[in-house]
């Protein structure tokens, strides 16, 4: 097997690491890699971390590394799960720049040169890059043009702390990330936060956050990544009475953010943050709902959390 020794991987030739993390990946695993092949930008090598794939993926990865100088693959020692797996992965990268990969993808042609060449201005500082994304079905017909539009996802120019602590909307399959943002990043704080959730409210504490507002990839939505797809008119009014209350699992993550000593500001965002999804009154959480930003400015989805708070408080009894 054309497997390559974790030693291996620092080759001070290549300006980019692109990442890939794949698990039973097997359907879309080829379209996604031809794609980074054919990426204009070349000063990058492409290595893969197999999450021990019981399906047919780890011998598509084999024959891609056999015939691509540029592709080297990993296969771990044992299943990490997708945010050990990125965590491993960048932390044993050590190129100027770090792309990080989905394995169901298809990226345009210019994606990494685009975002190298937004992101070399910062390299005094830690900074990232995100982008939007166009969104397909799993035959990769369009779905919608923009996903900051479909999921109206907001990103202020200047430092939005309330927002990325809470909607973020950061894809980490279109970020970019410096070898300073990489030193700020890592230790992850908890495998139970998605690794791009992490990566932009680091970002945004104490780095920079560059978005860009145009597609450069197609993401796919198929079943198994469901999290982000159209959900039926069943699934939606299920959902209205019987989802959890939005980001109450982030308490432990956000008190352990806290011992990375963020500014008094963040700090006290932070905090308010905590206290809003305690959800410890109706009163505080309606104040949270409309006077702040942490939630989504959609009447709505407002009204779809008050219910949701009732009904748990209900249940409590």
């Amino acid at each position: 097997m054309p497997e390559i020794k974790e030693s291996e991987l620092i080759l001070s030739e290549h300006t980019v690491t692109v990442i890939v993390c794949t698990y039973n990946g097997e359907k879309y695993i080829s379209e996604q890699l031809d794609s980074l092949l054919a990426q204009t930008y070349k000063k990058m090598r492409i290595v893969i971390y197999d999450d021990l794939s019981t399906d047919a993926t780890w011998e598509v990865l084999s024959r891609y590394a056999m015939r691509y100088e540029s592709v080297s693959i990993v296969r771990n020692d044992r299943r990490l799960g997708v945010v050990a797996n990125f965590e491993r992965a960048i932390a044993k990268t050590d190129t100027p720049y770090i792309a990080l990969c989905d394995q169901d993808d298809i990226w345009f042609p210019d994606k990494l040169e685009r975002s190298v060449k937004m992101l070399e201005p910062y390299d005094d500082i830690p900074a990232y890059i995100h982008t939007d994304l166009c969104v397909v079905d799993e035959n990769a017909n369009v779905v919608h043009p923009s996903f900051f539009r479909w999921k109206g996802y907001v990103f202020p120019e200047k430092k939005s702390t309330d927002i990325l602590i809470s909607r973020s909307g950061v894809m980490g399959n279109t970020v970019v990330m410096n070898r300073r943002m990489k030193a700020r990043v890592l230790p992850f704080l908890s495998a139970d936060v998605m690794h791009d959730y992490h990566i932009g409210v680091i970002g945004e504490l104490f780095g920079k956050r560059i978005t860009l507002r145009e597609p450069t990839l197609y993401y796919r939505i198929h079943g198994n990544n469901a999290g982000n797809r159209r959900k039926s008119l069943k699934e939606k009014i299920s959902a209205f009475f019987s989802d959890p209350l939005p980001y109450g699992s982030l308490r432990p993550y956000l008190q352990l953010l806290l011992k990375r000593k963020p500014d008094i500001s963040d700090r006290n965002i932070i905090e308010d943050f905590i206290v809003c999804i305690s959800y410890k009154s109706f009163a505080s959480l309606v104040r949270c709902l409309y006077r702040k930003h942490y939630f989504k400015a959609d009447s709505l989805y407002r009204l779809r959390v008050l219910v949701r708070y009732l009904f748990a408080r209900k249940g409590m009894r």
